[in-house]
């Protein structure tokens, strides 16, 4: 598997084994899982219909989302995700603000979206 390594400047990539991974959880379950966030690298829009090109612009600044299901498309996987005020771990019960298809990498081959690991 080839792994992201953080360090203090920068990220790193390298490879480990499936003998020494243990068992491997796919992104989109992971996101699926929760709870999950929009990364600064996504565009503020959600698709009515994944790679429909009808987008639509999220007039909030909201990050935090549900991942309700997921469908690939070509060599993109999609997002179907409620985005959520407050946020997941910023109060009371967090209500959905928006609905829609985000693509999981942005042009540039960057994360869209990511999940709390260590939860709240």
């Amino acid at each position: 598997y080839l792994i992201g390594l953080h360090g203090t400047s920068e990220t790193a990539k390298a490879w480990l084994r499936p003998a020494d991974a243990g068992r491997f959880h796919s992104l989109p379950e992971l996101l699926k899982r929760g709870p999950s966030y929009f990364t600064s690298a996504r565009d503020n829009k959600l698709w009515s219909e994944p790679a429909s090109g009808r987008a639509m612009l999220v007039g909030t600044t909201a990050k935090d989302i549900n991942v309700l299901n997921t469908r690939k498309i070509g060599d993109q996987t999609w997002l179907q995700v409620e985005v959520l005020l407050p946020g997941h771990c910023e109060g009371p019960a967090p209500k959905t603000v928006a609905r829609g298809w985000a693509p999981v990498y942005s042009p540039e081959g960057n994360m869209n979206a990511w999940f709390y690991a260590r939860g709240c």
